[in-house]
């Protein structure tokens, strides 16, 4: 029932939500990576920060600890993906629940609080 028929092939919605940010998020975790402390600059928040107070944080770790979160909420939707194929395509709704909790879990109002562990 939570399979459509669209000119003869069966699309599993669930299937389709899931995958098709794998490939987005990976793509930001590798940039993230190969850029290294300037991909740091690409984060909201930080790069609203002045230079002197950029200067005061890690950037490689800030950038490594993102290139990271991006990674495993691929790897997050590529397990919804395959669940919504072999359980069913409703499974996509618990995925996307896990994953807007882990996104406002590391969401802050500013940015001082925001990479406060990253401090030198």
């Amino acid at each position: 029932m939570n399979e459509c028929v669209q000119g003869g092939v069966n699309v599993n919605i669930g299937f389709c939500m899931c995958i098709c940010l794998v490939p987005i998020l990976w793509l930001v975790a590798a940039f993230l990576a190969v850029l290294k402390e300037k991909g740091a600059r690409l984060l909201a928040g930080f790069n609203a920060l002045p230079a002197q107070e950029q200067e005061r944080y890690d950037r490689r770790r800030i950038a490594r600890d993102a290139s990271r979160q991006f990674f495993y909420w691929g790897l997050l939707f590529l397990a919804g993906a395959g669940l919504c194929l072999w359980i069913s395509a409703y499974v996509a709704i618990p995925v996307y629940g896990v994953w807007i909790v882990l996104f406002f879990k590391n969401l802050h109002l500013t940015a001082e609080k925001a990479f406060e562990k990253y401090r030198l």
